[in-house]
């Protein structure tokens, strides 16, 4: 028949305030350890006693065999730690009290003969072992192959956890200050990286992904990242794109007004503008861009013995095209183009420049048209060679 009865066991703490209390089971029987508590009783006259520390190990007395500690060292309680059998001991060992106190641990246990079931848990007097109401009791809660930093997981009662592997359905989310976060969550379906940066003075933020899947203007499904809205603004886009819905190849896609190329420790060097017709048009802020040959149409050809006809973007005046070089021998009516720009290169509305007609003399009118088409305002008949070095404003 298996005895419910308490056992209380006492130790004087040594000189560096520190005991141990050793509990074996009788020869004959098993001990079911239901509780144990602890608590310190100081020498009398002390006047600030010591809260020591006291640690339960089951079948030894290493970090492996420990089961439980306390946080005040005094009137402490942890439930169903065990069973005692042949070889086995429950150990407390208490560190940092004050020299001559009284340790004292008190044992309720069920005692049940060897080699017999062991009995149901109305035996008891606690019937969960992790929590008391509605807090952990225990240091911690942990898997069976548990080992800091290797395998397993624990629940701590600090509030700490650490886990091998995890499956997450809902959201993860990691707090910072001044209200910035991020997190780990689904959206229809899709994990997506979510960042939220610190709400600064006047400016408050909207979360932006910073890794997730979607669809880019074409609808191809992507990886995209984007920023945060900030004053109302819309917010810049980048798409990362395997393979594109028409050609095949891979591609990356961005939304926005500016993208910007900086030198380290710079922050306005480069500017890459978006202009009203989407095409792109680099404005390097330092260095003009490098020379672009023309292939001149309608019978007009490059002059022999001069450098090819050619234009670029320059950095000054900023959001301007130069045209440079000498065409030969094509037709001279009203209305001939002698050579398109290409977009990006074009202005926003029609220009006129002059050239330098040989051997006539004369000025050569052309118009520079939004369409990118240079064409000759006036017939110039006997011109045979036209010099050609413009300014081409983009915005004007």
């Amino acid at each position: 028949m298996p005895q419910r009865f308490p056992i209380r066991n006492n130790v004087i703490l040594d000189a560096n305030g520190g005991g141990r209390i050793d509990v074996y089971p009788r020869a004959d029987a098993d001990l079911i350890i239901a509780s144990a508590t602890v608590s310190v009783t100081p020498p009398a006259g002390t006047a600030n006693p010591k809260q020591p520390t006291a640690d339960l190990y089951l079948n030894g007395d290493g970090q492996v065999a420990r089961l439980d500690g306390t946080y005040t060292g005094s009137k402490d309680t942890a439930y169903n730690l065990g069973v005692l059998t042949t070889g086995g001991n429950l150990t407390c060992i208490w560190t940092g009290g004050d020299p001559g106190a009284l340790a004292t641990l008190s044992l309720m246990v069920v005692q049940y003969s060897r080699g017999r079931a062991p009995p149901s848990p109305g035996y008891y007097p606690f019937s969960n072992s992790v929590v008391g109401g509605n807090v952990l009791v225990r240091d911690a809660i942990n898997s069976p192959n548990y080992v800091t930093g290797l395998s397993g997981w624990s629940i701590m009662r600090s509030g700490a956890a650490e886990f091998s592997d995890a499956t997450i359905r809902g959201s993860l989310r990691v707090n910072g200050a001044s209200n910035s976060w991020a997190s780990l969550k689904t959206v229809s379906g899709v994990p997506e990286l979510v960042f939220h940066p610190a709400d600064v003075g006047a400016h408050v933020f909207t979360e932006g992904v910073v890794l997730g899947f979607a669809n880019p203007p074409d609808g191809t499904p992507s990886t995209q990242i984007f920023s945060p809205t900030v004053d109302g603004l819309d917010d810049a886009k980048v798409f990362v794109v395997g393979k594109d819905g028409a050609g095949g190849v891979s591609q990356v896609f961005t939304q926005s007004v500016q993208v910007k190329f900086m030198a380290v420790g710079g922050f306005t060097d480069g500017i890459i503008a978006l202009p009203a017709d989407n095409s792109i048009r680099p404005y390097l802020g330092a260095v003009a861009e490098d020379w672009h040959t023309i292939n001149p149409g309608n019978g007009w050809g490059n002059a022999v013995g001069f450098a090819p006809c050619k234009y670029r973007l320059i950095s000054s005046p900023a959001k301007t095209v130069e045209v440079c070089g000498n065409i030969f021998g094509g037709t001279t009516t009203a209305g001939t183009n002698l050579f398109t720009l290409p977009v990006g290169y074009r202005p926003a509305t029609k220009q006129r420049r002059a050239g330098f007609g040989s051997p006539t003399a004369g000025v050569p009118l052309v118009d520079i048209d939004t369409d990118g088409t240079c064409k000759l305002v006036n017939s110039w008949a006997g011109v045979v060679t036209v010099g050609i070095h413009w300014l081409i404003s983009l915005d004007a």
